[in-house]
């Protein structure tokens, strides 16, 4: 039996950080993957998303949608899955990749042997009249059907079937107790337009009068509410995009003509859209497979859109920066492969949300960014409209306060791009340093200005950085610093040198340790720890399989941050710290394609025993970690207790293992009846755990709330023994976990 401690004063404390602790990346958001599987929740009947490539190689992560963002759940036991299906009659998400299946109830994970021969790409469907998971995997040699029960997959017999395919698709339809198949493609690319049926032991042609057109790529679900089987979208064999709403009633299809339709997917076999009936919102809903993250969903006459491009395509050279009046980050501009951006962009520490502004800075990349905490506003200059080896940089100056602003400034710096900007806190100033202008390359500038709300003053300070172009550069508490760049951006020389202006004049540092020079870094203001984080690969064309290293800066000397699971290397990414999430927040770069993922680096999760129990008649009982315990917001906290004579105990919860009230802990229990035992956790509340072959668990649920991170919670178990003392009572030792990524 698991309760969670009543989900307690935890989340009253959530603004309760630990002190200084270990950190960690976490991905945020889904990057656009090829071949994922997509099925729904177990429990909670929402869509979930496993699994699936990227050019940057697998993505082992398990998504849930909540109607208006992804959640991230745990690490998926395996990086690419060749299905994933639901089993609805046992609660379970149903995983297969090479070397068996997986089964997940919404927190753990276990494995069994059984393997079918199931392709990527192989459609499956939930016969939840006979509880199993039916797969037609039609190419080649596997031309079969199987069928999971639940413990073991099946093959059926063949018998008459639909014959080798690839690219068909299928629904469960319950009102009539079918499997339905459309379409699909053979091994000579002939497309289909047939329609079959498995009712369990064979398949059956149907013959309906109607059909749609002959196609592959598309979807299929069935719609609860309306017992009808809807079929959206594929390709034909030219090939050409579809986008046209089918439905089946059991003896034919009808051509719905709606007034609005979700646009078609980017024509690859690897970009499919997903399309499923979302129990919560009782309508089917389409997933529409690209960069844009949009949602649709279909109510039998109409299709509108419910989140509209809910994320930015992957880009490099965009700006990113925090907006502590709005409570958000700011994302701004850019380019990739599609060209200029010059759309504006914010994230709450949950979701994107695209924002509206009746007047916008042109598309541009390479513009520079900062927030000026004297006006309450961002403050965007120049940038470049980039076009194959030309640029066009710009002189303007833009301020965002939710809406954008074009400022009039009567003296301004020189056009330019790749220039460094940060706020200077103590003269209340924006001060802008170096840049390029003109063609890749140069000329380059060596120039400081200051913005002061309203106007430019250009400095002429005593000493100054070389002129660069691409450096990091960010204001601090007390100064703006500024690290490396290069002297051009062809045939350039890499720099490392760190510098600081304080307000009148640029000083030249020389830490002890530094970061190895590079281009394109990118860094932000840290102001819980009060330091500089820089982020960045090596220096680009060093291999996109390295990971990313990140450096802090304490106004002395560079710190290499030791992290878990960074990110790949990328450049011209953009970075900025979010202080009322307590998380850096990183965007976009280029690593063998434009990403288009969100990272953020926070406290790290840990999970560890401390002190000793006392002994009863089965041995110390014994607290450790679960093994599938993912103490991180939208995961889930748990500890095993074993050596327990009657499977159940109380655990004890609380915030402090060194005192228990004005009591200094540990504290022993001998005066209680309990001689060699001691409390080792304060016990702000308890639970009561139920188990069985002498072992219980306690497990917590954790909302996806990033201001859990750093929470430490301690824990001990007591277990009911008679035999072992007067008060009948022993004690595990102690169990910390502490909330992070």
């Amino acid at each position: 039996m698991n309760l969670p401690i009543a989900t307690l004063t935890l989340f009253s404390l959530a603004t309760v950080i630990a002190q200084q602790p270990a950190e960690d990346w976490t991905l945020r958001q889904p990057y656009t993957a090829q071949s994922p599987g997509m099925a729904l929740h177990p429990v909670t009947g929402r869509p979930v998303l496993c699994g699936g490539y990227s050019l940057i190689g697998a993505l082992p992560h398990l998504w849930e949608w909540t109607g208006d963002a992804w959640l991230r759940h745990v690490t998926a036991p395996a990086p690419v899955a060749w299905l994933v299906a639901t089993d609805e009659q046992r609660g379970q998400l149903v995983l297969v990749r090479s070397g068996g299946t997986w089964l997940w109830d919404g927190v753990h994970w276990q494995s069994r042997p059984s393997l079918p021969s199931v392709l990527i790409g192989s459609p499956a469907a939930y016969d939840s009249l006979r509880g199993r998971i039916v797969v037609f995997s039609g190419l080649g040699a596997f031309n079969n059907t199987w069928e999971w029960d639940g413990t073991v997959w099946a093959l059926r017999p063949a018998g008459i079937n639909p014959g080798v395919r690839a690219g068909h698709a299928m629904a469960f339809d319950a009102a009539r107790g079918r499997t339905v198949m459309f379409g699909g493609f053979d091994g000579a690319f002939t497309g289909f337009n047939d329609t079959w049926e498995w009712d369990g032991t064979v398949w059956q042609q149907r013959f309906p009068a109607v059909s749609p057109p002959a196609r592959d790529q598309h979807v299929m679900a069935y719609d609860q509410v309306r017992q009808r089987v809807v079929l959206w979208g594929g390709v034909t064999q030219q090939p050409a995009n579809l986008v046209d709403t089918w439905e089946w009633d059991g003896a034919n299809w009808v051509r719905v003509v709606t007034a609005h339709s979700p646009p078609p997917p980017p024509m690859s076999s690897l970009l499919l859209p997903k399309l499923l009936f979302d129990r919560t919102q009782n309508c089917v809903t389409l997933f529409r497979g690209d960069v844009t993250g949009e949602v649709w969903s279909y109510d039998g006459i109409d299709w509108s859109q419910v989140v509209p491009g809910s994320m930015p395509a992957g880009r490099a050279m965009a700006t990113l920066v925090d907006d502590p009046p709005r409570g958000n980050v700011v994302l701004f501009g850019g380019l990739s492969h599609a060209g200029l951006y010059d759309d504006t962009w914010t994230w709450d520490g949950r979701r994107w949300a695209r924002a509206a502004s009746v007047a916008s800075p042109s598309a541009r990349g390479g513009h520079a960014m900062a927030f000026d905490s004297a006006h309450g506003v961002a403050v965007l200059f120049g940038g470049a409209a980039y076009s194959g080896i030309t640029t066009v940089p710009h002189d303007d100056t833009w301020t965002w306060n939710g809406a954008w602003t074009q400022m009039q400034p009567v003296n301004r710096p020189p056009r330019r791009a790749q220039a460094g900007l940060g706020f200077h806190a103590p003269s209340q100033r924006v001060v802008l340093f170096g840049g390029v202008d003109g063609p890749t390359g140069g000329p380059l500038r060596g120039d400081t200005w200051t913005w002061d709300g309203s106007n430019w003053q250009q400095e002429n300070p005593a000493t100054s950085p070389s002129a660069r172009a691409a450096p990091c550069m960010t204001g601090t508490a007390q100064d703006v610093v500024l690290f490396g760049g290069a002297n051009g951006l062809t045939g350039q020389i890499r720099l490392a040198d760190t510098w600081t202006w304080n307000g009148s004049n640029w000083t030249l540092l020389q830490p002890a340790t530094s970061p190895p020079a590079r281009l394109f870094p990118a860094c932000t203001w840290d102001s819980d720890r009060a330091r500089v984080v820089l982020v960045n690969g090596p220096a680009p064309g060093s291999g996109t399989g390295t990971p990313i290293d990140s450096w802090a800066f304490d106004g002395t000397t560079w710190t290499q941050l030791v992290t878990g699971t960074p990110p790949l290397n990328r450049h011209s990414h953009t970075v900025a710290y979010d202080a009322r999430r307590h998380e850096l927040v990183l965007f976009g770069g280029i690593n063998a394609m434009y990403l288009d993922g969100i990272w953020t680096l926070a406290v790290a999760a840990e999970q560890a025993t401390f002190g000793a129990g006392c002994p009863g008649s089965l041995g110390v009982p014994t607290l450790q970690a679960s093994a599938w315990s993912i103490p991180e917001p939208g995961g889930v906290a748990g500890f095993d207790v074993a050596n327990l004579p009657f499977s159940f105990a109380m655990m004890a919860a609380g915030f402090s293992r060194t005192s228990a009230g004005p009591q200094p802990l540990p504290m022993s229990l001998q005066p209680f009846g309990m001689p060699g035992c001691a409390l080792l956790v304060s016990p702000d509340a308890t639970v009561l755990l139920v188990g069985s072959a002498n072992t219980a668990t306690w497990s917590l649920p954790l909302p996806s709330v990033p201001g859990l991170l750093g929470i430490e919670l301690f824990l001990q178990a007591f277990a009911f023994d008679p035999a072992a003392n007067a008060a009948g009572v022993t004690t595990s030792n102690g169990g910390r976990c502490r909330i992070g990524n």
